[in-house]
């Protein structure tokens, strides 16, 4: 049959949209691949930094503070470090910029099943790029301050250009391989996360759950694999259980199957958690009670207070900071208020600058923090609705059975 012409403008407008995707998770690997190597270069400080070339395939919209703050004094000569922490600091922002950002759980979505999503424990520690090239391999926290360096490539006859989104476990010496970008010289960040965890689980880590490896010091340290299941009531109570049992937990991540990866906040990527799969529920301001939370928001320039994903949450006192400028914010459980169903502060009771980068919460996790303090536990409503859901189904095949009967 041949197609209307409203379903040809709908396929051309599909197309135009996969293409724009598709161009954008290109920038993306650009962009991380781009600071990465720059800032390797400026870490191992084999060349001048004035030297270096720091403007090819990155645009000025990394630079996401202000510029006043990026710039250097063209007649300060004191030392390297003046020219140098500048630009590190770009790069870092770059980096910032790039990794995936999770939302948090605090509705069911509408397609939770174990065909449409997977679920993965999630480790405790410090999130970080794995970044290996040559026999090469540098390890980031997503800040981009450097955690390691390996005279080796960790995964054995693999030298091209490979980058892991990953964990690290300081207590263990762990880190804890979560995601893929790229793999060999291969981009793998349009493949669906379905296909990107098969990927990980069948090419690296198909015969040993865990590869070990020493730091450039002779530190002795373990690269794990995180293994993603389908999101079914079993799994998500295996991955609750079994896995605080093997390794520091810190909840569950739960990701659209089909999903790409993509730089930002994506809203099919949700982190949840208990008292159960974590020893860091509450987040709570350094010498105040569970009845206090705290959250990093961006400033703008009638004081307005935006979360990550673009949400008016407050108004901030009169201050010095400038627009675009980060801050942490406190204030009391009951000054939170929610307008439908986004979050609102009526009066923040304390606030100052994060003590390093950072980029600010998502509005999902300022609920997330109400709803447990309120005592919900959402991954029981995971779980329940999981139930549901299986038992539906297997009362539709059984009425099925006795209509073919």
């Amino acid at each position: 049959m041949e197609p209307t012409g409203i379903e040809k403008v709908r396929s051309l407008k599909f197309k135009i949209h996969e293409e724009t995707q598709r161009n954008q998770r290109e920038e993306l690997i650009n962009r991380s691949r781009f600071a990465l190597e720059k800032m390797d270069k400026l870490d191992n400080d084999k060349e001048d930094v004035k030297d270096m070339d720091f403007s090819p395939d990155i645009d000025d919209n990394i630079f996401t503070e202000d510029e006043g703050n990026q710039m250097v004094d063209e007649g300060d000569e004191k030392s390297k470090e003046s020219k140098r922490r500048p630009r590190v600091k770009a790069m870092k922002l770059a980096l910032i910029n790039q990794f995936q950002r999770y939302h948090w759980l605090v509705e069911i979505p509408p397609d939770l099943s174990s065909d449409s999503w997977l679920v993965m424990p999630f480790p405790a520690g410090i999130r970080c790029f794995i970044h290996s090239k040559g026999k090469k391999t540098r390890t980031r926290t997503i800040e981009g301050g450097l955690l390691h360096l390996f005279d080796q490539s960790f995964i054995p006859g693999k030298h091209g250009l490979t980058i892991f989104d990953a964990v690290y476990n300081e207590t263990v010496r762990t880190y804890y391989i979560i995601d893929v970008l790229y793999f060999n010289g291969s981009d793998l960040s349009s493949s669906h996360a379905e296909v990107r965890q098969f990927f990980i689980e069948s090419n690296i880590f198909s015969t040993n759950q865990s590869i070990s490896c020493t730091d450039q010091f002779g530190a002795f340290l373990t690269f794990r694999n995180v293994k993603a299941r389908k999101c079914t009531k079993e799994n998500v109570l295996s991955a609750a259980k079994t896995s605080r049992m093997t390794f520091p937990l810190d909840g569950l991540l739960l990701m659209q199957s089909e999903e790409p990866y993509i730089s930002g906040w994506n809203k099919y990527t949700l982190r949840v958690k208990n008292e159960y799969t974590s020893d860091y529920l509450l987040e709570t301001p350094k010498n105040r009670d569970a009845t206090y939370m705290t959250t990093i928001l961006t400033v703008a320039g009638d004081g307005k207070l935006f979360t990550g994903d673009n949400v008016i949450v407050g108004e901030l006192p009169e201050s010095k900071i400038k627009d675009g400028g980060i801050v942490r914010c406190t204030f009391h459980q009951e000054s939170l208020i929610m307008k439908g169903d986004l979050p609102y502060i009526s009066k923040i009771e304390e606030f100052d600058r994060p003590p390093f980068l950072r980029r600010p919460h998502p509005s999902t996790k300022i609920i997330f923090q109400k709803l447990i303090r309120e005592k919900k536990d959402i991954l029981e409503w995971v779980v329940n609705y999981l139930e549901a859901e299986e038992r539906e189904n297997f009362d539709e095949a059984n009425q099925v059975g006795l209509e073919i009967e």
